[in-house]
C-alpha cells in the first residue's frame, strides 16, 4: 500500500468516477484504475462497487475511506512541520453550507482569507441544513456551514445568532401584519411562502409554532421553495408572507415589502461551523477553521 493508492481511491470516491479522479490527478484512467485494483487486492476486499453508474464505495470501503482521509492529511501535516507551513499554504478546501451562510456569510468570509492565503482553492456546494450534515458526517466535504445541530459524530462551533422576521407584499390583503411588533400565531391568517423540508429556518419556525398551538396543516401554505432568493421573489409578487432571517433582508428589499419585526419569539437562529470530528484535517483546513472562529469572536 503506498499513497499513490490511497489518494487513488480517495479521489475516486469524492469524484464518483475513475476518469474525473484521472483528470484532477493530471493522469490516465487506467493509472487510477490501476492503484485502486492494487489496493483492492492488498486489502483482500472490493473497496469500490463498480455495478453502478457512479463509482461507489462498498461497505468496506467506506469504512476505509474515513481511515485514507486520515492518512493523507497526517502526511501533509508532517510534510508542512518540516518545511514550514507558513512558507507553503496552499490546497483546496471543501465546503458545504447551507443557504444562508452561502449566500450572505461565506462570500466576505472567503475574500478575507484569500487575500491573507491566495494560494487556497475553494469548493462550495449549497444545500439545506439537514443535507449538509448528512454530507459531513460521509466526508464529502470538510468543512460545513449550518443552522441547525444534529449528529454527534459531528463538531459544531457556533459562529452567531440571527433573528427571524416577518416580511409581507405592500397589498392591502397583508394591512394586518403591517404593525411592529407582531406574534408569530398572526401570520395563520395569510397566505404563506415556507422553505423547504430540512431548511434550518423552518425546522426553527415549525417548534415556533408548534409551541404556540398552531397546527402546521391549518396554515395556508402557498409556495415552498429552497432558498432565500426565491423566497423574497414570491413575497415580492405578492404570493404570500413569509419568515426568514434578518440578515437575509437586504436595504433596497424594503422597497417591494414590509418587514415586521416579531415579538416574543423566544429563540434566535443560530449558525455554526461543522467538521467530522473522525477526520483530521489538514494545516490548511485547520487554518480557516481558526480564521473563522476568530473573526465571529
Amino acid at each position: 500500500m503506498d499513497f499513490r493508492q490511497i489518494e487513488a481511491y480517495v479521489n475516486v470516491v469524492k469524484q464518483k468516477s475513475f476518469s474525473k479522479a484521472a483528470y484532477i490527478s493530471n493522469v490516465k484512467q487506467p493509472t487510477i484504475s490501476a492503484h485502486v485494483n492494487a489496493l483492492e487486492k492488498e486489502m483482500g476486499v472490493k473497496l469500490i462497487d463498480r455495478t453502478h453508474r457512479e463509482a461507489r464505495p462498498t461497505p468496506e470501503g467506506q469504512l476505509f475511506y474515513d481511515y485514507a482521509i486520515n492518512m493523507i492529511n497526517l502526511r501533509e501535516t508532517a510534510t508542512y512541520s518540516i518545511k514550514g507551513f507558513q512558507k507553503n499554504i496552499n490546497g483546496l478546501i471543501r465546503i458545504h453550507a447551507s443557504n444562508f451562510p452561502a449566500e450572505y456569510i461565506l462570500p466576505k468570509l472567503i475574500k478575507s482569507f484569500s487575500d491573507l492565503y491566495p494560494n487556497v482553492k475553494f469548493q462550495i456546494e449549497q444545500y439545506d441544513s439537514k443535507q449538509v450534515l448528512e454530507n459531513m458526517l460521509e466526508n464529502k466535504a470538510e468543512i460545513g456551514f449550518t443552522g441547525v445541530k444534529g449528529s454527534y459524530g459531528l463538531a459544531y462551533i457556533p459562529l452567531f445568532e440571527d433573528e427571524l422576521v416577518v416580511i409581507a407584499p405592500k397589498d392591502k390583503q397583508y394591512e394586518g401584519l403591517i404593525k411592529e411588533p407582531i406574534k408569530v400565531s398572526e401570520i395563520a391568517d395569510y397566505p404563506l411562502i415556507f422553505r423547504e423540508q430540512g431548511s434550518g429556518t423552518r425546522k426553527l419556525l415549525e417548534a415556533i409554532l408548534v409551541r404556540d398551538g398552531i397546527q402546521l396543516d391549518e396554515l395556508n401554505v402557498v409556495v415552498t421553495v429552497n432558498n432565500n432568493a426565491m423566497l423574497k421573489r414570491f413575497v415580492k409578487s405578492g404570493m404570500g408572507a413569509a419568515i426568514i432571517s434578518k440578515c437575509a433582508v437586504e436595504k433596497e428589499d424594503k422597497d417591494f415589502f414590509h418587514v415586521i419585526e416579531i415579538d416574543n419569539l423566544g429563540v434566535k437562529r443560530k449558525f455554526y461551523l461543522t467538521y467530522n470530528k473522525k477526520i483530521t484535517g489538514t494545516p490548511t483546513v485547520n487554518l480557516f477553521k481558526s480564521f473563522v472562529e476568530d473573526g465571529f469572536k
